[in-house]
């Protein structure tokens, strides 16, 4: 076996093959005396406020950004290609609530969940335009506040129900 890939003493080795590492089981980035002022600066409210204000002047990129994901999430779903729509919704919800469209990550977080459930199995084509068309009008700000919360709830709702049917069709997933 490569060294590389011999467990570390600590180490759990988990079914699907990746290791975990108790946190003990690192070695110190830099003496404690050091961590200790570091995580104090990192806690320290001019940190806070220096973070926010970059953050505030990154937003309009960032928004930027969760358009062009939501128009390759587009995409991807018209080709219906499973692999790229969880790839674009991955993106979307990891940047979305940063961009300041927290409620269109938690549509796309509930779709990568659907994906992830299916385990490989077909998406209902229907599932997914609600969830690419719902995510659109968040972004596009057509849908916002009250309203597009409720439509992510029953978005959820909808996860739930077809993954339900699917697995009383008897379908792993």
């Amino acid at each position: 076996m490569n060294a590389s890939l011999q467990p570390k003493p600590d180490a759990k080795r988990l079914p699907s093959g990746a290791e975990m590492i108790a946190a003990n089981a690192y070695p110190a980035v830099m003496p404690k005396s050091e961590a200790s002022r570091f995580i104090a600066n990192l806690k320290s409210e001019e940190t806070g406020k220096r973070a926010e204000e970059t953050i505030a002047a990154s937003r309009n990129v960032m928004r930027d950004a969760v358009e062009a994901y939501v128009r390759a999430l587009d995409e991807a779903s018209r080709k219906h290609d499973v692999s790229a729509m969880f790839a674009q919704a991955h993106e979307i919800r990891g940047l979305a609530e940063t961009a300041g469209l927290g409620v269109a990550g938690r549509m796309a977080n509930g779709l990568c969940l659907y994906f992830d459930a299916l385990d490989g199995k077909p998406a209902d084509k229907d599932t997914v335009r609600l969830h690419v068309e719902a995510i659109q009008r968040v972004v596009s700000g057509e849908d916002e506040g009250a309203i597009a919360n409720v439509v992510a709830e029953e978005l959820t709702s909808l996860v739930i129900r077809k993954l339900g049917e699917t697995r009383a069709l008897g379908l792993p997933g």
